[in-house]
């Protein structure tokens, strides 16, 4: 097999989108989405995704990253529970995140 370096440096853009994400690869130019995994559940989605995302545009790889330990069990529905019954949760969420799950929940 025959593999072309490109010496161009490498762009990297996290971008929020409200469409097929085979689409909005498409929009932006996009060759790969990166996508984090935190368990075998999310595996089994993602796996599922990424051969329908190919069916739609085999050009645009996708590569997958494991979360780090010490965050594959946070959930933005646990967050949202712990949120819900006035736990704490800045040991979850960014401080901005923070204040938009309080302010969402009606507790600010």
């Amino acid at each position: 097999m025959d593999m072309i370096a490109d010496s161009s440096p490498a762009s990297i853009e996290v971008m929020p989108f409200n469409s097929l994400l085979m689409h909005f690869a498409e929009e932006v130019g996009a060759s790969m989405i990166i996508r984090g995994l935190r368990a075998i559940s999310d595996f089994k989605y993602e796996f599922q995704m990424t051969a329908m995302n190919d069916q739609l545009n085999p050009d645009v790889e996708t590569v997958f990253l494991m979360a780090d330990p010490s965050l594959q069990a946070i959930a933005s529905r646990l967050v949202k529970e712990i949120a819900i019954y006035d736990g704490d949760i800045a040991k979850f969420v960014t401080p901005s995140i923070r204040i938009n799950v309080l302010k969402k929940l009606g507790k600010t």
